[in-house]
């Protein structure tokens, strides 16, 4: 009596090619969906690199739009520091100090001595209140190498670093990067404020939720505005270009291989008839 594997095995010899040409045809459907699928995992990858690179270890912007005339006070850095989802908050102060040598003001940016400013604005050196680190666009222009000294607004600092110019819209912005209690005693003087920060960049656990996070904090005071790095609008529109991408590509690799076999099968039944 006849099995279904002899029976098989008389089909496979007695149609080779069709055969074969169907079961190659499936692997290789199934090695590039596998292969886009690596590809796509790949890419979320460098794409969350750059992200890093750019933000930094912060996962949460917090702060005020300027038009609001509103200010971040001890109250409100105690209540988001005693979070039980955050692991670490730096502030930032921003201001404009001029700068004695060109009698400009330069957008200067006041941090904390943390990871987190350090891994956003790509420095490495501490500062204290006498010293200061620039772009090496502005440090050319004032003719100023490391260890020279730099007067802003009538007080001396010394240049302990540069940083690489940061390209805007094909402009490279200058910046100065000061201790954070200098910087908000410049915004005292320069603004007449008294705000303990301009924004702050925050860290959460590792188990935490962001989108549940930054609800939290908005619950502090609603008018906060909060910037999450993964939600970074660019990295989102990529993000879902390559799963449009991927899908796409994985639905014709999945047509074209369905139609070929079911072509190989119709040419096999028309030998079986005939």
């Amino acid at each position: 009596m006849k099995t279904v594997q002899g029976l098989a095995l008389r089909l496979f010899r007695a149609n080779r090619f069709i055969i074969s040409s169907s079961i190659f045809s499936i692997a290789l459907a199934v090695m590039l969906i596998l292969s886009m699928i690596l590809f796509s995992f790949n890419a979320q990858d460098s794409l969350k690199e750059e992200l890093r690179k750019t933000y930094g270890d912060m996962d949460l912007s917090v702060g005020f739009n300027i038009d609001q005339d509103k200010e971040i006070s001890n109250l409100l850095i105690n209540q988001i520091i005693n979070n039980r989802d955050v692991e670490e908050l730096s502030k930032v102060s921003i201001t404009h100090v001029n700068v004695d040598q060109i009698n400009e003001p330069i957008y200067t940016v006041g941090i904390e001595n943390d990871h987190l400013p350090k891994s956003r604005y790509h420095f490495k050196k501490s500062l204290d209140d006498h010293s200061l680190i620039m772009n090496k666009g502005l440090a050319t222009a004032l003719h100023v190498q490391v260890g020279d000294k730099v007067h802003l607004q009538g007080r001396s600092f010394t240049l302990v670093e540069t940083i690489h110019d940061v390209s805007a819209a094909g402009v490279a912005p200058d910046m100065l990067i000061m201790n954070q209690r200098v910087a908000k005693s410049y915004v005292k003087e320069n603004d007449g404020s008294n705000a303990e920060a301009t924004y702050m960049l925050i860290s959460a656990k590792q188990d935490a939720n962001l989108l549940s996070l930054s609800s939290q904090i908005k619950g502090y005071d609603k008018d906060l505005r909060i910037d999450i790095a993964e939600q970074d609008p660019t990295v989102q529109r990529n993000l879902q270009s390559l799963h449009t991408f991927v899908i796409i590509l994985s639905l014709l690799v999945l047509i074209i291989t369905a139609l070929l076999i079911i072509s190989n099968f119709e040419l096999l039944l028309y030998k079986m008839k005939h």
